[in-house]
């Protein structure tokens, strides 16, 4: 039986290779973005498997919207991780 970190960083894996760019609309800036807190996700579960997986993602998440309000500049690239990582979120929760 798979650990809950193990399932989570499968979903994420499943989210980042089939993330529906053109479906929802993403542009490749977007999208680049979104892939990109895929793969920090994935970083951090694999650090932290003693701590359950959507405290791991949840606390990504928000610091990423955290940082989204930090700087003009940068707030797009922290919105669009944002919203991969709620993505994820929703499909370990369903």
């Amino acid at each position: 039986m798979e650990s809950p970190t193990e399932r989570a960083i499968y979903t994420v894996r499943y989210a980042i290779a089939t993330m529906p760019v053109v479906q929802r609309g993403y542009n490749f800036e977007q999208a680049s973005y979104m892939r990109w807190a895929g793969r920090e996700v994935l970083i951090r579960l694999c650090k932290h498997p003693e701590i359950p997986p959507l405290i791991v993602i949840e606390s990504f998440r928000d610091e990423c919207d955290s940082y989204s309000c930090v700087n003009p500049r940068t707030s797009y690239v922290f919105s669009c991780a944002k919203d991969m990582l709620e993505w994820i979120i929703d499909l370990l929760i369903s």
